[in-house]
């Protein structure tokens, strides 16, 4: 049986393959966010350890990168997460956070994010899912793969407003995956895509892998407010350029 710690680790790279790796600063960025630090040389201790067990393979390129084999996928299986689930994955983020933080101190912002999350859990239990975790100044989310994405996110956006009154701009990444689940958080491929599709929004946008979009949006769900354009993109640890679909939020 492995440690704890070892676990930790593969469940970390869950959803990764040859032709999509983590580097170790990923690894070690999960593994915070998970709320199981470590730190670098016991991270790689680790990873030296589970590729002598069959369970990782070390790409020793320029820059290292890992990815489970096909054993250490089952081992995850093994561990207790159990099989992958399908989900819309949400994870949303308040645009000028850091600036708010800057100018109105700690104390406020985390104020600002206490209520991200209270109301933001409020608004995903009420369309049939639940956030997964605060990110500090943002919100990792799932709800049942058919659930009106834009109008969670709309209802999510008017339950908090900036000085002028306005709702508080937000960045937005969608993606139809699979996680697998932990001890209530969420792992896999299917999570690192949506935070990257997150990473792409600009103010006031969603999003979406194209093929979310098309599975999840009709043409209805698309108000004379929103607007939405089409565009291939290149992401990291994805082979193939990705179809994205950018949705106004305004």
């Amino acid at each position: 049986m492995l440690s704890s710690k070892l676990t930790d680790v593969l469940i970390a790279l869950s959803g990764t393959n040859k032709e999509c790796p983590m580097s170790g600063f990923e690894v070690l960025d999960v593994l915070k966010e998970t709320r199981r630090p470590l730190n670098a040389s016991s991270l790689l201790a680790i990873l030296i350890q589970l590729e002598a067990a069959s369970l990782v393979h070390i790409d020793r390129g320029d820059q290292y990168s890992f990815y489970l084999t096909g054993e250490g996928q089952s081992r995850v299986y093994e561990s207790g997460p159990g099989e992958p689930r399908p989900y819309l994955i949400m994870m949303l983020d308040l645009a000028g956070f850091t600036e708010y933080t800057q100018i109105n101190g700690d104390k406020a912002a985390r104020d600002l994010s206490d209520s991200l999350y209270t109301r933001g859990s409020k608004e995903a239990k009420a369309k049939g899912g639940r956030v997964v975790k605060s990110l500090g100044d943002g919100l990792l989310t799932v709800v049942p793969p058919k659930a009106p994405a834009l109008e969670l996110i709309s209802s999510i956006r008017q339950t908090l407003t900036s000085k002028d009154g306005n709702p508080w701009p937000l960045h937005v990444g969608c993606h139809l995956g699979s996680p697998i689940e932990h001890k209530g958080d969420i792992f896999g491929s299917d999570v690192n895509l949506t935070s990257r599709l997150c990473a792409l929004a600009s103010d006031d946008e969603a999003v979406f892998s194209s093929h979310t979009f098309d599975e999840t949006m009709s043409i209805e769900d698309i108000s004379e407010f929103n607007s939405c354009t089409h565009e291939v993109v290149k992401i990291r640890g994805i082979e193939e350029p990705l179809s994205i679909t950018r949705v106004s939020l305004k």
